[in-house]
């Protein structure tokens, strides 16, 4: 007869990972990069007080800033691909020639943030502010605008195709030169205000017989 075995008790359980060596560093004024900080994936930001700090050519790919206060940060050249920015404050940021696909900044504050430039598909600014925020040369396609406030946004020459406006406040938005074929813009509020902006037919699309298009000469 083989003998019982030993009852082994239960693991413990697994310890969280141990903080980032640079989430320490978060704080006005901070420049991640001059502290060696350049790989900030997946790092916690959430709540942090980080005004006026910079993350100018820094990757912070899937990392989290939920809350946070970044007005007036620079994210110059970037990594913010998947990076979570919801409800965050973030007046007059700079993400100019972020690769910042599948970000989200749902709900986000981003007044007079400027995105010139930036590689945008399918990122998510539904419920944002983006009260005069630029979007210029930025390429947004599949991006969710649903519910933001744009109001005087910048949309110049950006590619906005398939991108989703139903409930945005477009009031005073400049879509000069934009490309925003296969939008429902239509659903979008403000259409009176819009600049930039007339609808006309195109024929090759059978499911969408009014499509806007850009009317601005240069």
């Amino acid at each position: 007869m083989q003998p019982s075995p030993p009852h082994l008790p239960p693991l413990p359980p697994a310890l969280p990972p141990p903080p980032h060596p640079c989430s320490s560093l978060a704080r006005p004024e901070v420049n991640m990069a001059s502290h060696g900080c350049t790989s900030l994936s997946k790092v916690d930001f959430s709540g942090a007080i980080l005004t006026h700090a910079s993350f100018a050519d820094v990757n912070v790919s899937k990392a989290y800033f939920e809350g946070a206060v970044l007005e007036e940060a620079n994210f110059l050249r970037s990594a913010v691909a998947g990076a979570t920015f919801e409800s965050a404050r973030m007046s007059k940021a700079r993400f100019t020639k972020v690769n910042g696909r599948s970000s989200s900044f749902h709900a986000a504050s981003l007044i007079e943030a400027d995105f010139s430039q930036a590689y945008l598909v399918n990122a998510v600014f539904s419920d944002a502010d983006l009260t005069k925020a630029t979007f210029a040369l930025a390429t947004a396609r599949g991006a969710n605008f649903r519910g933001a406030s744009m109001l005087e946004a910048n949309l110049q020459d950006a590619d906005l195709r398939g991108a989703f406006f139903q409930e945005a406040d477009l009031t005073g938005a400049n879509f000069f030169g934009a490309l925003v074929y296969e939008t429902d813009v239509l659903f979008a509020r403000g259409l009176g205000a819009v600049k930039c902006l007339k609808f006309t037919q195109q024929p090759t699309q059978k499911n969408n017989p009014r499509s806007p298009q850009w009317n601005c000469p240069y």
